[in-house]
């Protein structure tokens, strides 16, 4: 057992007010999502298309390099965007899409169901139309949807040009958002795509829909907060925070505040209207990467390249009460999981944590011996009774509560 999770096991835990020395994880995030993706994808960033996107009528393989070789060369002159009408097969002599057995994946806590895999890392994770159905979308620039309860590949896939970093769908509108900074809208009634934007060059890292204002927030790689409205399609604001990632976007309960986490420190609060700066929270001194709001506490919580989790008191102009080292590395993703009525966490450190949301005392762990990821994970969805995680090994894991 490794130093800092001894701590961690052990219970050691650091209140603000003991004054106590901090810890500090062993590791540094040297290296962040852009960088990561690099070593699995040598792709180049591309401008903006200006034709639309081709549809391919014939079914269309992933299972060899020369399947994509022969894809490309169909599509030499058409967009770099394109919507695949039949199921895109991956790589179908490493998939394993469902449980040897009968069994529902609810009622076997621990053989979380695999769908896929990618090609490539998966950065993406997105709720579909039904509380079934799950998109996914990584460093191998395919979107794919699946359903969670039998891990089938459904009849929907999108190729895109640069490997896709955020997912949302909103409104039968599926938007994608990619490493060079381009935000592509696709109707997925007509199965075409509307609208797209080049935001960014540095690439989106996430997407918010605020549905009381119906905007559509963007977290951009330059460290632009950039407000489209969704009725209109239109970019309404650019608003500069820093010059970092906004790695994580997050709207309280009552929708009136913006919690944003930048990569190059601070956590970002502000009026969800006005966008205007109410707070700034020094609290990760590496890089804040994850924010969540507590659900019925006014409480934000923040986790860091640190590898600690952070609780502020919004009451007490966001004075941290507790913190903790949570991981062995950057933490990733914080999501509230209602199923399990918890907090759940996942790092480089390649481990998926719950906790308690009350105390924040540990729960359960997932590490690869337990049927979890062999590498980083990067994205969590809590989707349904089911918990949902995205990894640089290439898989999409489903757990039940």
């Amino acid at each position: 057992m490794e130093k800092g999770e001894r701590r961690r096991e052990n219970g050691e835990r650091r209140m603000m007010s003991w004054k106590c020395p901090i810890l500090h994880s062993p590791f540094r995030d040297n290296t962040d999502l852009g960088q990561t993706q690099s070593r699995h994808n040598s792709t180049a960033p591309f401008s903006i298309p200006h034709s639309p996107f081709s549809f391919l009528l014939s079914p269309f393989s992933m299972s060899s390099v020369s399947h994509q070789r022969h894809h490309r060369a169909l599509c030499a002159n058409a967009s770099p965007f394109s919507i695949l009408q039949s199921p895109c097969i991956f790589a179908q002599h490493h998939m394993q899409t469902t449980l040897p057995n009968s069994h529902s994946p609810l009622a076997i806590r621990h053989s979380p169901l695999t769908l896929g895999p990618h090609q490539a890392p998966v950065y993406a994770l997105a709720v579909g139309s039904t509380q079934t159905h799950v998109f996914t979308g990584g460093g191998d620039r395919v979107v794919a949807l699946w359903d969670i309860l039998t891990g089938e590949q459904q009849p929907f896939v999108v190729r895109t040009d640069a490997p896709i970093y955020a997912l949302l769908y909103y409104r039968d509108v599926l938007f994608i958002g990619c490493s060079n900074g381009v935000l592509h809208a696709v109707d997925m009634q007509s199965k075409q795509e509307t609208h797209a934007w080049s935001l960014d060059t540095k690439g989106i890292f996430d997407l918010k829909m605020d549905a009381t204002r119906n905007r559509l927030l963007v977290g951009g790689g330059n460290g632009v907060l950039t407000v489209i409205d969704f009725s209109r399609m239109e970019v309404m604001r650019s608003i500069p925070l820093s010059d970092g990632k906004l790695r994580r976007l997050a709207l309280n309960i009552q929708g009136d505040i913006l919690a944003v986490a930048d990569n190059s420190g601070p956590i970002h609060v502000l009026d969800a209207e006005s966008y205007q700066t109410n707070e700034t929270i020094n609290s990760h001194a590496d890089g804040a990467t994850s924010v969540v709001w507590h659900p019925s506490k006014p409480v934000l919580i923040t986790g860091g390249k640190d590898a600690f989790i952070r609780c502020h008191s919004i009451t007490d102009g966001f004075k941290q009460v507790l913190t903790f080292a949570a991981h062995q590395s950057a933490i990733y993703d914080i999501v509230y999981h209602p199923a399990a009525n918890g907090f759940v966490s996942c790092s480089r450190d390649k481990s998926i944590k719950w906790w308690n949301p009350v105390t924040f005392d540990p729960i359960r762990k997932v590490s690869y011996a337990d049927g979890g990821h062999m590498h980083s994970v990067n994205r969590l969805l809590s989707l349904g009774g089911h918990l949902i995680s995205a990894s640089d090994d290439r898989r999409v894991l489903v757990f039940g509560a």
